[in-house]
């Protein structure tokens, strides 16, 4: 196994690569080299930002898939999927894009099985990164 990289918290790089491709690792190390001596973890910050608002925006979705709003839908899927980007939550980006492009065509058919997906890839994304959240 490789060394740890440095600015990495004991366990980080494990618990990425037992995850495989829910969290793209690349993504995270591009924010660590930004990291300066001295200043806020800006991972843990960026991921304890995501996990506390990211749930309310599932809900809201969630919400908007039931009610069949799809400029809800398009509105929200808009936003959790750049965030999701932002944390390396490539797949779950993805899987919303396609939720962002049926709520853009106001197109709802379909729309209940593909948020059922997104919501087991949140879980993981969520159970991924929650050991990221500095105590």
């Amino acid at each position: 196994m490789r060394g740890k990289p440095t600015g990495q918290r004991q366990g980080e790089q494990d618990i990425l690569e037992d995850r495989g491709p829910v969290i793209d690792r690349s993504v995270l190390d591009s924010y660590r080299s930004l990291q300066q001596a001295g200043t806020p973890d800006l991972i843990g910050s960026l991921v304890t930002t995501y996990v506390e608002q990211s749930s309310a925006i599932m809900k809201s979705l969630g919400s908007a898939v039931d009610e069949k709003n799809s400029e809800d839908m398009f509105r929200l899927a808009h936003k959790l999927k750049s965030s999701s980007a932002i944390v390396g939550a490539m797949e779950l980006s993805a899987l919303l894009k396609s939720l962002e492009l049926l709520g853009r065509q106001n197109e709802v058919e379909g729309t209940a099985d593909l948020f059922a997906h997104i919501q087991k890839e949140f879980e993981a994304v969520q159970e991924a990164l929650r050991p990221l959240i500095p105590e």
